[in-house]
Order: C-alpha cells, then structure tokens, then sequence
C-alpha cells in the first residue's frame, strides 16, 4: 500500500508541478554572487505628425479618382502607363485593308473606396515622351511627359459600379468589373502601319514604345466621390483579317481579332497622388498625431535613448516594449465612407525611411519592424524593439562625437546660446528617430511575406500622444553586473 501511495505522490508531482514559463529555470541554482541582477525603467516618448509629401510606389496597381473627405481634405488620383507587346509580336498576315476597326483600353478593378455611384469623368492624353524606371515617386509631374494643348485621345463618364451591366452578370463569380475606353481609330491603324513598316517595332516592350504608342496618362477630370483601385489595363486594337472557310477549305473567310497590349510589371505605370486642403492643419496639431495613407501623414518618434544612456550607461537591453492607441473616431464628422486604420505599420529608422521602399527591404528586426493592427484593443504593439534601441544606444558616442565638432564650428562662426544651440541640434539629428509607416504586403504561396509597399489605399488613424498630448511610456528591461 505504502508503495501505491508513493506512486501517486510522484505522479502528481509530474502532472502538477511543471510550468510552461522556463524563464527562471536553473536561476535558484546559481551561486548567489553569479546572479545578473534585472531591472525595467519606463521612459516618455515624444511622437508627431510629418507630412510624407510624396512616396515611393512601384506598384502593380494604378488609382484613379478623387474624394474629399471631411477631416483629411480632398485626395487626388491620376496615373500615366505604358503598354508592353509580346516578344515578336505578329499580326495574321491575312489583314483587310491594313487598318484597325475600332480601338479602346479597359481598366480592370476590383474593389474601390467612396461612393459606388458616384459620376465621375476620367480623359486620357497620350505620352509624348518615354517613361523610365527612375519615376516611381507619388510626385511625378504628368505635364512633363504629355502635351497639354494637344486633343485628349478621349473622355468617359463612369461609375466605380456600372449599373448598365444586369445584375445577372455583375453577381457572376467571373465578372471582372472594368470601365470601357474607346480611342480613335486612327490609333489603332497607326499602330497597325507601324507593324506593316517596320515588325522589329514589335519585337520587344522597349522598341513598342518607343516607336509605336509610348502611353497614356488618365485623369479624372470631373466629379468627386470615389477611388477606384485598378489592377489590370489593356490597350486592344481591333481588326478583320481572312481565315480559312469551313465549307470550301479556301481563306475566305472574314473574321475579327484582336491584339492586345497590356500594362505589366515590365513596363513602367507611374501613380501621380495629390492631397489639397487639411493635411497641413492635421500635422500643426500637438495632443495627439496622425496617419493616412496614400502620401499623406506619417507619425515620427522619438526614442528617449539618451535618457536610458545616461541613468543605465554600461546596462544590457534585454526588452523594449512600445504601443501606440487608436481613437475609435478621428473626429466628430459624419460620412458613410470610413476610412479604416492601417492593416499593417512599419516602425523605421528615419534615416532609412526612403531606402528601405527603394531597396525593396522586408522587416529585419532590427531597424525596422512590421506590425498588424489589432482591432480588439485599437492598438499597434511593438512587443520587443530591444535591438533597435541598442543600435540606436552603440552609435550614441559617435553621434555625440559629431555634435562636438559641429559646435566647435558654431562657435567659429559666432554662436553665443550654446545651450540652446545644443538642444536644436540633437532635435534635427536622426539618429534616435523613428517613422510609423502605413504599409501593405506581398505573401508568396505560403503566406510569407516576401515585399513590403507603402500603403496606397485610402487608410487613416488618429493615434494618442503628440508633442503635448498623452505622454506614451516605453519600458526597457535591462540587466546589469554588480560591481
């Protein structure tokens, strides 16, 4: 009986007395003079909105419309595109009258923001120059590549749903919303002379443009209410040409086909983002800051790293933690059309905030974090920036070092309120600032994030804190030896 008992006393021992949380483990076996003694210090930090003015955006998707909303003021969408051929492209060589029937270009979306009924017109213009993968900032000046006095190819009114389509067919799983262009058929006959006069034109997406058609730029022109999010465009030429007749085997007889030239990755699309009215108001407030998307507002932080060096100068960095809270509401203005916050934020050094979209980075934990919104509790989370804040703290002496040879040459020059010099100086450098940067991802088959964009859809958050608004705390755990 005894030994039944002893059984049970060891089984419950084994099913009671383990713990998933290892972080203690082997600690109450260590001499008392090896322990490393822990601490955690909270710090203030200091956040503000800064205008983006204009981002990089090499992107498969083009945006085209314009919407006002109440808080954040009127946002513009345009873009410019080129279309690419096939390698070798060829015609039938059984073409009628070598000239087109008709020509137009379709611009294929999705999903769109704003106001599914809103009337909007959109003109296109045709490019007179070549655009070149140098132009994928949000700023890009389309009266640089078109010509503004010259006939627009065409104008069209439209609707981000197109009530003329049954509903029969607009609730097919294959419909694929698109709005219908139709150019001058003198286009497409050019472009059909051009093939006719030289095929090497056709013989790759560089040549096409450059001696066929080297683009469009389309805008919306009037109306205001919506955004459309346009994923695929195609340039299409219609035409006639003979085939072979199924009753007398000779070519004779007449059909229509169709070439068509599409807007792709390999070729350059080149979104033009303008934002007019409240942003800079939005950015001047100090109780609490802001971010919107596309091109809009970004929120900078300052790291108190400098804090931390001086009351912790020889202390390991063990944790960081950092929240930033959402209001619920940006304002007390009505609309049917709510933005929503950010799905994803990037937390970057400001230093390499234009870098790290022109390298095509992805998060590396280090200098730069990604993070998803949280929705049950309105918060972006950074759980652990620990490596972050030790490289800001390892680059302090050398930043510090600069500061000092500036100052010698402020002197130089006449500089008399050192103090206030010093204190401008440490406020301008870059080195403990960070940006919040809405973003979107690209996942591969796996669901693994293998690109990071800046965020072009119509985003925004009002987040707490600001230069006077609620003071957000970052906590640092940390260990140090005892001397």
């Amino acid at each position: 009986m005894k030994v039944k008992y002893l059984w049970i006393a060891l089984a419950a021992l084994t099913f009671f007395g383990c713990d998933d949380n290892t972080a203690g483990l082997g600690i109450g076996l260590m001499p008392e003079g090896d322990k490393i003694p822990a601490g955690d210090v909270v710090y203030p930090v200091t956040t503000q909105s800064i205008l983006s003015d204009s981002v990089y955006a090499k992107s498969g998707m083009a945006y085209l419309g314009k919407y006002t909303d109440p808080d954040f003021g009127t946002f513009e969408a345009d873009f410019l595109a080129q279309f690419t051929c096939t390698d070798n492209y060829e015609f039938p060589t059984t073409l009628q009258g070598n000239v087109a029937t008709s020509a137009e270009i379709r611009l294929y979306y999705t999903s769109y923001f704003g106001d599914s009924l809103a009337t909007c017109r959109l003109r296109v213009d045709s490019l007179d120059r070549d655009l070149t993968n140098e132009f994928h900032y949000t700023n890009i000046n389309p009266a640089d590549f078109y010509n503004q006095n010259a006939k627009p190819l065409a104008y069209k009114a439209y609707t981000a749903v197109d009530l003329s389509v049954k509903d029969s067919i607009r609730h097919l799983d294959t419909y694929y919303p698109n709005v219908r262009i139709k150019l001058p058929t003198e286009l497409g006959t050019h472009v059909i002379r051009q093939y006719l006069k030289n095929k090497d034109y056709f013989k790759n997406a560089d040549e096409f443009i450059k001696n066929v058609f080297k683009g469009i730029y389309v805008r919306c022109d009037h109306g205001d209410g919506s955004i459309l999010y346009i994923e695929d465009m195609s340039f299409n030429v219609n035409f006639k040409y003979l085939i072979k007749g199924n009753a007398s085997g000779k070519i004779d007889s007449l059909v229509t086909g169709t070439a068509s030239f599409s807007s792709t990755k390999e070729v350059v699309q080149a979104n033009h983002f303008v934002n007019k009215g409240k942003l800079k108001e939005l950015v001047g407030q100090t109780k609490n800051t802001y971010l919107k998307s596309p091109a809009g507002i970004f929120t900078k932080v300052t790291l108190p790293i400098d804090s931390f060096i001086k009351n912790n100068q020889t202390d390991t960095i063990n944790s960081v933690k950092l929240a930033f809270t959402s209001y619920n509401k940006i304002s007390a203005n009505l609309t049917p059309f709510k933005m929503s916050p950010p799905k994803y934020l990037l937390m970057v050094r400001e230093k390499d905030m234009y870098t790290f979209f022109e390298k095509n980075k992805l998060a590396d934990g280090i200098t730069s974090y990604l993070i998803e919104y949280g929705s049950f509790d309105n918060q972006y989370v950074f759980n652990n920036i620990a490596r972050l804040v030790t490289t800001c703290k390892n680059e302090y002496p050398i930043v510090q070092a600069e500061m000092e040879k500036d100052k010698i040459e402020a002197q130089k020059k006449g500089e008399t309120d050192i103090v206030a010099w010093e204190k401008k100086w440490w406020e301008n450098t870059k080195w403990n600032k960070a940006v919040l940067i809405p973003v979107s991802v690209i996942k591969d088959s796996n669901k693994e994030i293998v690109g990071i964009r800046h965020d072009l859809q119509l985003n925004s958050a009002k987040l707490k804190g600001g230069i006077e608004g609620d003071k957000l705390d970052m906590k640092i755990v940390y260990t140090y030896f005892k001397k």
